[in-house]
């Protein structure tokens, strides 16, 4: 069996606990959904089509993992209203591309105007950077308040950050030798 095609069978098989999360236990819904967009992810790079993918799927799919991976850092007893949305999405983006992977197989939770709305959203994007930078920074301010723009970047970058100095070690940044990292007084 060709490399993809092992990690998507997994990743259908994570699909149904995100599928239809309150049929199965939290745990095994949290391993899911932490294991399912990794799968995907590592489909595509099995085809060797990163670079096939449109910018803001790359963007998804990234955002995907480390959405997949929050979700299944979270232990709570059941699920809320938000994990709900956020496994129902997080199912339909990881089913998107598992058939953009292999589209002879049946995904269920893929939805079919995705691929119609990531054309429109691909010119709205085009249009946006064809502006300039003032008013760039006044739309991104007008549709997504600075607080919710940083934590979505904070969580769609922690899984891609490298790690952190090893506990109990302060972490050093390069200095040139002889320069001082404090201005100087006057």
């Amino acid at each position: 069996m060709e490399a993809h095609l092992d990690h998507l069978a997994q990743a259908a098989d994570g699909l149904r606990f995100l599928g239809k999360p309150d049929r199965y236990p939290w745990p095994d819904v949290t391993q899911a959904a932490g294991a399912v967009p990794l799968h995907v992810y590592r489909a595509v790079l099995a085809l060797d089509a990163w670079d096939e993918l449109w910018p803001v799927d790359q963007v998804a799919l990234c955002t995907a993992l480390a959405d997949g991976h929050l979700i299944g850092e979270h232990t709570p007893d059941g699920l809320t209203g938000e994990f709900g949305d956020q496994l129902a999405h997080l199912a339909a983006e990881c089913a998107y591309f598992a058939d953009w992977c292999d589209p002879s197989r049946e995904w269920p939770q893929a939805d079919p105007e995705r691929g119609n709305q990531l054309h429109r959203v691909a010119e709205h994007l085009t249009a946006y950077g064809a502006l300039p930078l003032e008013w760039q920074a006044q739309v991104t301010h007008r549709l997504m308040p600075p607080c919710e723009l940083s934590m979505r970047l904070v969580r769609a970058l922690q899984c891609t950050r490298p790690a952190g100095p090893a506990p109990g070690r302060a972490a050093r940044s390069p200095r040139r030798p002889g320069r001082s990292r404090r201005a100087p007084v006057r």
